[in-house]
C-alpha cells in the first residue's frame, strides 16, 4: 500500500504536501528500508535531481510493470512521471536553453524536443520550443 501512495502522491501533491505528507510521514519512513527504491526515486524528483530521478525512473517502471495491479497503466504512469519532472524543473524559468535542459534531464536533445512538443501539444505543458535557437520560452498565465 505504501508503494502505491507513494507512486501516485509524487503526480498529485504539489511540493510542500509531498515533503509534509509523504517525505516527513512516519508511517512512510518505516517503510525506507523494504523499499529504497522507491524512496531513492521520491527523493531524486523532491531534491531536483532530474538526471537521477529519470535513471530510477526506469526501475520504477520496469517495477510498475511486473505489478498487476499498476501493469495496465504504466504508460500513463510514466507519461506523468516525465511530465512532473519537466514542469518542476521549467517553474521557475522564463526560458533556458535546450542543451542545459538535456544535460540535466540526461536525454537527447532531439528526444527532449520531441517529447516537450507531445506536453506542449496536448496543452498541459505551457511553453514554446524555439528550435532555430534551440530555446524553450515558459509562458505564464495569471488570473
Amino acid at each position: 500500500m505504501i508503494q502505491y501512495a507513494v507512486l501516485i502522491a509524487i503526480f498529485q501533491l504539489p511540493r510542500v504536501e509531498l515533503r509534509i505528507k509523504v517525505i516527513n510521514n512516519p508511517e512512510i519512513l518505516h517503510s525506507k528500508d523494504c523499499l529504497p527504491f522507491l524512496f531513492k526515486f521520491l527523493n531524486n524528483f523532491y531534491d531536483c535531481r532530474y538526471n537521477d530521478f529519470f535513471m530510477s525512473l526506469v526501475y520504477i517502471i520496469n517495477n510498475i510493470k511486473r505489478d498487476r495491479f499498476l501493469e495496465a497503466h504504466s504508460d500513463f504512469l510514466l507519461h506523468q512521471y516525465r511530465f512532473i519532472a519537466y514542469e518542476q524543473f521549467l517553474r521557475p524559468y522564463k526560458s533556458v536553453k535546450l542543451e542545459n535542459m538535456s544535460k540535466e534531464f540526461g536525454l537527447s536533445r532531439n528526444f527532449l524536443e520531441k517529447d516537450l512538443c507531445n506536453y506542449i501539444t496536448e496543452g498541459v505543458l505551457h511553453c514554446d520550443i524555439d528550435t532555430v535557437d534551440a530555446i524553450v520560452t515558459v509562458k505564464r498565465y495569471y488570473r
